[in-house]
């Protein structure tokens, strides 16, 4: 058996940490990339809460925290904490898109950011679901 390397941990453990009491899923390092954390979040829900959104930042983004102190991360929410899959389904393509941007915008803007904010991260974000948020001010810490 090998060892394998710890993940880097970095200054938004504690703020990752709150996030999960208020059902944010907040994983660092999590995994390789983007295209992969989005098909695995999902999958690292518990049944301790009602997970209703996720935020990570993948490996590939760590690498950016040690050079410049900012990551970008991923976002999203889980629709199964708002809307039946029936309601979901019953509803047209560009309502279902509509209705997805109110849940993630809301998610982010009332409680996602105000705990990454009092945790000392500067967050930046311009409302659009296909851009990732920014976040400044973040340090890695030795594992």
């Amino acid at each position: 058996m090998t060892e394998q390397a710890a993940a880097p941990v970095s200054t938004l453990a504690p703020a990752f940490a709150a996030l999960g009491e208020i059902g944010v899923l907040a994983r660092e390092a999590f995994p390789c990339c983007g295209s992969c954390g989005d098909a695995e979040i999902g999958a690292a829900r518990d049944d301790s809460r009602v997970w209703r959104g996720y935020l990570f930042f993948d490996t590939q983004d760590a690498g950016n925290i040690a050079w410049d102190g900012d990551t970008h991360v991923s976002y999203g929410a889980f629709l199964d904490a708002y809307v039946t899959g029936d309601e979901w389904e019953s509803l047209p393509e560009a309502a279902q898109e509509s209705r997805y941007a109110e849940i993630v915008t809301a998610l982010l803007l009332d409680e996602v950011f105000p705990v990454l904010e009092r945790h000392g991260v500067t967050v930046t974000w311009n409302r659009d679901l296909a851009t990732r948020v920014l976040l400044s001010g973040v340090a890695l810490l030795e594992p």
